[in-house]
């Protein structure tokens, strides 16, 4: 049974959109979702009476294929590599901002990645931080985007965690 037109065009649209959000607000990883949507739409849309079997195959297959490249293309832009070990790790280490920091937007080098990777995605809730200002991380956010500081605004008190305080 051949798949309608109306899916077909909501997979290229919903695609569309998923890329054009991750354009907006990047590290969600919706550009390999919209890639895929996209691609299988347009597959569809290109190859009067495909089945439904042969899209969902198609989907998956773009969508190993454009996570492992977008993955690639990520390590290859950033110089990461592997990932941290875990994002708890990632708390109170100090490091220098590679670009402007912003409430929206920003990346650091940690002097420790806890792991393997030191460059990260980071925001500064509090204000604007410039690039090559020294940061300490006040909270890791699961590991994805870091929150940071100036190292000059820490206070001595808020570097410590809860069982170095008692």
């Amino acid at each position: 049974m051949a798949v309608s037109e109306t899916a077909i065009l909501i997979m290229l649209i919903a695609g569309a959109a998923f890329m054009i959000f991750e354009a907006i607000a990047p590290g969600a990883d919706l550009i390999v979702v919209g890639i895929a949507l996209f691609l299988t739409g347009l597959v569809g849309w290109l190859v009067p009476g495909v089945t439904l079997p042969i899209l969902l195959f198609i989907f998956v297959a773009v969508s190993v294929c454009s996570y492992y490249i977008y993955n690639e293309l990520v390590s290859f832009e950033t110089g990461e590599g592997d990932q941290t070990s875990g994002s708890d790790s990632l708390e109170y280490n100090e490091g220098t901002a590679i670009e402007d920091i912003t409430p929206e937007s920003g990346r650091v080098k940690l002097d420790d990645g806890a792991g393997m990777s030191t460059r990260f995605q980071a925001r500064c809730p509090h204000g604007r931080i410039e690039k090559g200002t020294r940061v300490i991380v006040t909270d890791a956010g699961g590991g994805s985007i870091l929150e940071v500081m100036p190292m000059e605004d820490s206070k001595g008190d808020e570097l410590l965690t809860e069982s170095e305080k008692i």
